[in-house]
């Protein structure tokens, strides 16, 4: 991670009727899961943990007494969480969550491609914004260097250490409710300091946070499987350091980290799930990581969401990404921190803007793209009633929607 406000991170969730606490929630952290996009592989760990339960906690939701982890809601460092929770989340659904809603509803459910897969990469942990604006997907791909961390089980932690824990979870979390994305450099350091390691508590808050049941987690491994001769421990440290181990204990770079979220949306019977990737997608990070870019073809994702993306796009370094969002998706949600406006060709994209673009902000001030300013000047842009990106308070707010023409 570098000093700037690397990659989008960023999110947008709902408040609704809590889901139910059932056994059916409870399954070890092995990934004993629908079938996985080929070049993953499943890590192993023995942990059994109740997701559901433990996603609400996160959330600062309640969890029935009676219910798995329920005598854990009774914490004082628990029920200090609720209520935080709870004030910092109804003023980001009033005043966000509520028009991103009808922004979906109206402007990307129509299109078909809004169904997914959603690839969303440059996303650290925000799952928020993906599930506002595409409702109907039913396969979000997210990606991010921050590390996918161990799962967080709450129960053998003491008083002075979950409280510390949620109070570094919060800030990170409330960061992308107050500006719309994540602070990178502090999340960095909050995430290292936080014995609720990594994205996976934040993935499993904002879950819960709309009102899903989470029914699963799954510690992946993108690329080559393991081979047998390593043990499960073994394989699950070599898979975080990019490694797996042979059964001669040789080594080879193979693997991504990655986690797999599952979950139900109430009143429905289908599975859908949220897989974030740990990985440097720069050219030189793909180096000797071709499964990362075979996974995502894999999926067949329809569309791609870009927030808050650092302008990393608009670099050479980042062209073969680049190019994989171009020649994959046939729907292109963005800032203008994304791809740059010269690379949407009229004869293959159709494009509809919202907001106001003027100029990056000060840090970026290197990215100002001139054709993009003269297209916002040439037409009448739609209004754009939500933070999205880096200048939601400097009259710059915007949002671009290509849709990939027929030919």
């Amino acid at each position: 991670m570098t000093v700037l406000l690397l990659a989008g991170y960023l999110p947008a969730t709902s408040v609704s009727a809590a889901p139910s606490t059932t056994p059916s929630a409870t399954i070890a952290a092995t990934a004993t899961a629908p079938a996985m996009a080929p070049g993953t592989g499943p890590a192993s760990s023995t942990t059994t943990i109740n997701w559901n339960s433990t996603a609400r906690l996160l959330a600062g939701l309640p969890v029935d007494s009676h219910a798995p982890l329920g005598t854990l809601a009774g914490r004082s460092s628990l029920r200090e969480h609720q209520a935080a929770m709870d004030a910092v989340w109804q003023t980001f659904a009033n005043r966000r969550l509520a028009p991103m809603r009808r922004f979906a509803q109206t402007e990307l459910s129509p299109l078909s491609a809004s169904q997914g897969p959603i690839y969303y990469p440059f996303s650290g942990p925000d799952a928020l914004h993906a599930l506002a604006l595409f409702p109907a997907a039913q396969q979000f791909l997210l990606t991010g260097l921050e590390p996918v961390g161990r799962p967080p089980d709450l129960e053998p932690m003491d008083e002075a250490s979950l409280r510390a824990s949620l109070a570094l979870l919060r800030r990170s979390i409330s960061s992308v409710l107050s500006w719309s994305f994540f602070r990178t450099n502090d999340m960095k350091v909050d995430l290292k300091r936080n014995q609720l390691e990594g994205v996976t508590p934040i993935l499993l808050a904002f879950t819960a946070r709309y009102g899903f049941e989470v029914i699963g987690l799954d510690q992946l491994a993108i690329g080559t499987s393991p081979r047998a001769g390593g043990t499960a421990a073994a394989n699950m440290a070599a898979n975080a350091a990019g490694t797996t181990t042979g059964e001669a204990g040789a080594t080879e770079r193979i693997t991504v980290p990655a986690v797999r979220l599952r979950f139900k949306v109430p009143g429905e019977s289908a599975e859908r799930s949220i897989t974030y990737a740990s990985a440097d997608i720069s050219n030189a990070g793909l180096v000797g990581r071709q499964d990362y870019i075979d996974w995502v073809k894999a999926a067949h994702p329809s569309a791609t969401m870009l927030k808050s993306a650092s302008y990393l796009l608009h670099r050479s370094s980042f062209s073969q990404v680049r190019s994989l969002i171009l020649d994959q998706t046939t729907l292109v949600v963005q800032d203008d921190s994304g791809i740059p406006w010269q690379h949407f060709s009229s004869q293959a994209w159709s494009a509809h803007l919202y907001g106001h673009y003027t100029r990056p902000i000060a840090l970026f001030a290197n990215r100002a793209q001139g054709d993009l300013k003269a297209a916002y000047a040439g037409n009448s842009p739609s209004p754009l009633p939500f933070a999205y990106g880096y200048n939601y308070q400097d009259g710059g707010n915007n949002l671009q929607r290509f849709t990939r023409l027929a030919h």
